[in-house]
């Protein structure tokens, strides 16, 4: 099945990655630091999909 995720990102000239947490479904926060709160969402579930 394929999931397709359409998001509309700002743009910022400064970008710094930063830990997003996941209030409720904790099984879906990543514990890593990345850009937009959509990649840390998707992180795991897609790392999981690949293998």
């Amino acid at each position: 099945m394929t999931k397709i995720v359409f998001v509309t990102l700002m743009m910022a000239d400064d970008m710094h990655k930063r830990h997003f947490p996941v209030d409720g479904n904790s099984v879906i926060e990543y514990p890593g630091e990345t850009y937009y709160a959509i990649n840390s969402v998707l992180a795991l579930p897609l790392k999981k999909m690949m293998m």
